[in-house]
């Protein structure tokens, strides 16, 4: 029995291991990073292992080849737009985007969930892997040193968020910073919120329930956007246990209040650097959205091209001027898209994701669980307008592995030698 349970440690610490390095990158020391030679690992486990996924199902194959298709697409407008230059435009649609589309959302799934016996293990294990997270972001909060160690060797100097790192109202991660981070820090809680209606145990809903908030807190000092997300899947919880008259309702409003109390104590009696009003407008920012210069009223400021042959197939750029003189510059996913490879070309990249995830998420039985993936691809598909962070974070890959994993029989045909 002490084997076993060794035996068990040693696969959690293992699959702990490779989902952090997989999906945070850790510094590289020239060509090698930590995450290649995962890649490498779990590539020979895939062929050596005892059971090898020969093929993958019809829904798999057809989002590769349709992804493909993609990349040829793009490249075909580079080509058109940009053939006779010496040099491709910084602001040039990237030929590696839907590269890492299909590495994240296919490829790197379909090696890391043969380390993986079920849903439940990886959303676990992606749980452990994100409060670990949200555990490095506070501590750095605390701690300065901490903090700018962090930042300067693991979240690569971002400059647009060194202001807000050195005054204290900004905290980091492992590769995680910025809005970007705080939806990475918003899928763990994702991942926390299944775990809850997984499980029965009072004790281990409790642990679950302090891990929100942890992560809630993290998120106080990651980014707005994963912040207000979480909020109101957690408020989505808490409507569900009073109409379900669950205890669990007492001890989300506990860790609601420590959090509300904690906040009160940093903002006054905790000495800073001066950031302490930054990040009071900061964080309540909500409550004026639409006012000037704020998240959304900016968003909707930014200049969107009109509907033109150029816009039609793409004019290979991000943000620029186009050939017919127009500028534009836009940071919403789904306008860069547009602007880059086109109204075809955006509707063929973005209609590919939802459909894929659309499909397997009709193959999870009706349940709790189906609900929490929808409500996942919802905040996927909003989040997008704000950026484009199907391409700037490992979502793709994390919402793959629990699909695929849920629906193990129709994605994949295992076949035992």
């Amino acid at each position: 029995m002490r084997v076993k349970i060794d035996q068990d440690k040693n696969k959690i610490i293992k699959q702990f291991i490779i989902l952090f390095g997989m999906e945070f990158d850790i510094p590289h020391i020239g060509f090698i990073s930590f995450r290649k030679i995962l890649f490498v690992m779990l590539f020979i486990y895939f062929f050596r292992s005892g059971s090898i996924q020969r093929y993958v199902r019809k829904n798999v194959f057809l989002a590769t080849g349709a992804i493909m298709l993609l990349l040829v697409y793009g490249w075909c407008v580079l080509r058109i737009r940009f053939g006779g230059y010496v040099q491709m435009p910084l602001e040039a649609y990237q030929l590696k985007e839907p590269i890492l589309l299909m590495l994240n959302m296919i490829i790197f799934p379909i090696l890391l969930i043969g380390i993986f016996s079920d849903a439940k293990g990886f959303i676990f294990c992606q749980w452990k892997v994100i409060l670990l997270q949200a555990v490095i972001v506070i501590t750095g909060k605390v701690f300065l040193p901490v903090r700018m160690f962090v930042f300067k060797h693991f979240a690569y100097e971002d400059g647009r968020l060194e202001e807000g790192i050195l005054k204290g109202w900004r905290s980091a991660g492992i590769d995680l910073a910025g809005a970007a981070g705080s939806v990475m820090l918003f899928a763990g809680l994702l991942c926390g919120i299944y775990l809850f209606y997984q499980t029965k145990e009072k004790e281990k809903r409790k642990r679950i329930i302090f891990g929100w908030m942890l992560i809630m807190a993290a998120n106080l000092f990651m980014g707005r956007t994963g912040l207000y997300f979480g909020a109101i899947a957690l408020l989505m919880v808490f409507i569900d246990q009073i109409r379900r008259s669950g205890r669990a309702v007492i001890w989300i409003t506990i860790g609601g209040i420590v959090i509300f109390a904690g906040c009160l104590i940093y903002v006054y009696c905790v000495p800073d650097t001066g950031g302490l009003k930054t990040w009071i407008n900061w964080v309540t920012e909500i409550g004026d959205l639409f006012g000037e210069a704020q998240t959304v009223r900016a968003i909707l400021d930014m200049n969107i091209p009109p509907l033109t042959m150029e816009t039609l197939f793409g004019t290979g750029l991000y943000s620029g001027i186009t050939r017919t003189g127009v500028s534009f510059n836009h940071d919403a996913g789904y306008i860069r898209a547009y602007t880059s490879i086109g109204l075809i070309g955006g509707i063929f990249y973005y209609g590919l994701i939802y459909a894929f995830y659309l499909q397997m998420i009709n193959k999870v039985k009706p349940g709790q669980n189906r609900r929490i993936y929808f409500f996942s691809l919802l905040a996927i598909v909003i989040l997008e307008m704000k950026e484009p962070f199907m391409a700037k974070t490992p979502l793709t890959m994390v919402m793959s592995c629990m699909l695929m994993l849920e629906t193990r029989r129709d994605s994949l045909s295992i076949v035992k030698r």
